[in-house]
């Protein structure tokens, strides 16, 4: 009965160190399942740590830890940086530079900056002369071009290349992308 208490209690020491370093080894960081697309037809460049690994639409395992890119498929290719990724599974979306939404904010910046210079030298006129017509429509001048300068300035930072990270909303079919792709 000794023997075999003392073969337990030493089968039982044995067995606790490798147990407690079993508990302390680190365990490794969760994987975020993420997939890549693009808002137009265009197809992006994914980057990880500066590796090229595939071309949107496409879904890669990745550690928390790589530092993930897009690039577009241009010889002078635009970067948008995506960082790290938390852990779960991702939809990633690259959204490229919109030229119409761009150059109607150049063409507002420009009349309404035109508008502006124009209310400005209306009101200086009108309040010097006293002429309150002059003045008036000065005043209307100057508050639409401001108006349409700031709109402007919106459509032309709206129309930069962006992209979206967000969590994945139900299971994905790997390649089936649906509905309508381009830039209207």
């Amino acid at each position: 009965m000794r023997t075999v208490r003392a073969l337990q209690t030493l089968s039982a020491l044995l067995l606790l160190p490798s147990l407690a370093f079993a508990q302390t080894l680190p365990q490794a960081p969760p994987t975020t399942r993420a997939t890549f697309l693009s808002e137009s037809v265009d197809a992006w460049n994914v980057a990880v740590d500066g590796n090229p690994l595939c071309a949107t639409p496409c879904t890669l395992d990745l550690s928390p830890y790589q530092f993930t890119t897009l690039l577009s498929q241009e010889d002078n290719p635009l970067v948008l940086e995506v960082g790290r990724l938390p852990p779960g599974d991702l939809v990633i979306t690259g959204r490229p530079l919109h030229g119409g939404m761009r150059a109607g904010g150049i063409v507002a910046t420009t009349l309404g900056g035109m508008a502006a210079v124009v209310g400005v030298t209306l009101t200086t006129i009108g309040a010097a002369k006293d002429r309150q017509g002059v003045l008036t429509a000065g005043l209307i001048n100057l508050g639409v071009g401001a108006v349409t300068v700031a709109g402007g300035i919106w459509l032309m930072v709206r129309a930069l290349p962006s992209v979206t990270v967000t969590p994945q909303a139900g299971p994905r079919v790997a390649g089936a992308t649906f509905g309508l792709g381009g830039t209207f």
